[in-house]
């Protein structure tokens, strides 16, 4: 089957925004949630659940989530993970209108580069052919993605809380979103049962991502580590597309790519809310 890419870029979008206003509306409800190992799992738990604003970004959540896989089938991940970008501009779209933040002009540059970027992916889309990647590839990849994953997470008990410990968890959490990503084009590669497998694993990513996530906004609020996040969400994935994937990509496709991340690390510092 011929890949669409500009549907898998729309779908991507539509996914991203929903997910990104649930993220940053998850991020304001944490500020009144008590610090996660505070208290009691059970009493933890419970004050998510009862905190409306929360459940409404998990609702919001799970809604652009089937958009989001839907994209993988018609597309690879160089045309649905840059589309990450558009979430950001969701950020910063609550942060002015919402919020009443005002942006910088770096700030601006960047919501301009993040705009004309989707240009250059849809100017010269590459449609390929959808080609079962070497599982035995994938496994040792997926297994040393989470060997660095647990170090991380082990790194990170040895530390204070603070900036520095939110940069470990934003580290973490950027790899699990990219290998949501990943397991989500996966699904839409391979036949029989490992579908199905994939997309657990999807959700099993996107939840202990989620997890991580309210940590590390109750940790500090460094600009660095959305950043981070935004740069791992789109780079490690179009790596491995091109890379484990052999997805096709071309100068125009490239530069494209480029734009966008230097976009989202321009807008970043509104990626966090009352900095």
């Amino acid at each position: 089957m011929t890949e669409i890419p500009l549907l898998a870029m729309l779908f991507s979008a539509i996914g991203k925004i929903l997910m990104s206003l649930a993220s940053v509306i998850q991020k304001q409800s944490c500020d009144n949630i008590p610090k996660i190992g505070s208290i009691p799992l059970k009493e933890t738990i419970m004050a998510f659940i009862k905190n409306r604003r929360w459940i409404f970004g998990a609702v919001l959540a799970s809604i652009g989530f089937p958009a989001w896989m839907i994209a993988f089938h018609f597309g690879g991940l160089i045309y649905t993970q840059p589309m990450a970008s558009i979430g950001i501009l969701t950020i910063v779209v609550y942060s002015l209108k919402v919020l009443k933040e005002k942006i910088t002009r770096t700030e601006t540059a960047g919501i301009l580069l993040i705009m004309v970027g989707p240009v250059f992916l849809g100017f010269q889309p590459i449609a390929t052919e959808k080609i079962e990647p070497n599982l035995y590839v994938i496994i040792l990849l997926y297994f040393l993605i989470y060997v660095i994953i647990a170090a991380l997470l082990l790194l990170s008990r040895t530390m204070d809380a603070g900036k520095r410990k939110a940069v470990v968890y934003a580290f973490a959490v950027g790899l699990i979103i990219s290998m949501a990503a990943l397991s989500g084009r996966l699904s839409a590669l391979y036949k029989g049962y490992l579908p199905l497998i994939f997309i657990l694993l999807v959700l099993t990513h996107l939840g202990l991502g989620t997890i991580i996530l309210q940590i590390m906004y109750q940790q500090g609020r460094a600009v660095i580590t959305i950043t981070i996040l935004n740069i791992l969400a789109i780079a490690f994935p179009v790596i491995a597309g091109i890379v484990i994937l052999g997805e096709k990509i071309n100068s125009i496709l490239g530069i494209g790519i480029i734009v966008i991340i230097i976009g989202c690390v321009l807008v970043s510092r509104v990626g966090y809310i009352n900095e």
